[in-house]
């Protein structure tokens, strides 16, 4: 008797656990969008990077990288050029998605400790990482010659 009580409050724990482990199905749409953004990260895949994060984040680049290629900076022709070198310098995808939180065409992933921006563009889930990279840039560049006088622009 004790043990089929047991048995039973075993199964029900587990049935809770994975109703509560379980994703909404927007919550699903903003997680493969996350995972597919992140593998084309993982992979260089750059075109398709380019595609998969907000229009303000490649407008923000793109900016950036206009001006850094007229104070100089040549090897950035684009915004997909400085994608890559955020990627490799200032952002880390590492860790595991515990908690999508999605309130109309925002959401917000939470990995480990980091929150990343998910906005809803033409229908597509797309990674929101203007602020990163911003905040990043102004670190990077503090002290130095550049400075950033509005959104992507350098004085």
């Amino acid at each position: 008797m004790r043990k089929a009580f047991f048995l039973r409050l075993i199964f029900i724990s587990l049935l809770c656990a994975a109703a509560a482990c379980g994703w909404s199905s927007k919550q699903k749409e903003v997680l493969n969008a996350y995972n597919s953004t992140v593998q084309c990260f993982e992979d260089g895949d750059w075109d398709s990077a380019v595609n998969m994060v907000s229009c303000s984040t490649m407008n923000f680049l793109d900016t950036v990288a206009e001006n850094l290629s007229q104070q100089g900076l040549t090897e950035y022709t684009s915004g997909s050029d400085l994608l890559s070198v955020m990627y490799n310098e200032y952002i880390d995808f590492n860790g595991d998605v515990t908690i999508i939180f999605v309130q109309g065409s925002k959401a917000t992933v939470t990995v480990s400790s980091m929150e990343y921006s998910m906005l809803l563009e033409d229908g597509i889930w797309k990674l929101e990482l203007e602020q990163l990279c911003r905040n990043s840039l102004d670190r990077a560049f503090k002290g130095s010659y550049i400075q950033f006088s509005a959104p992507g622009h350098i004085q």
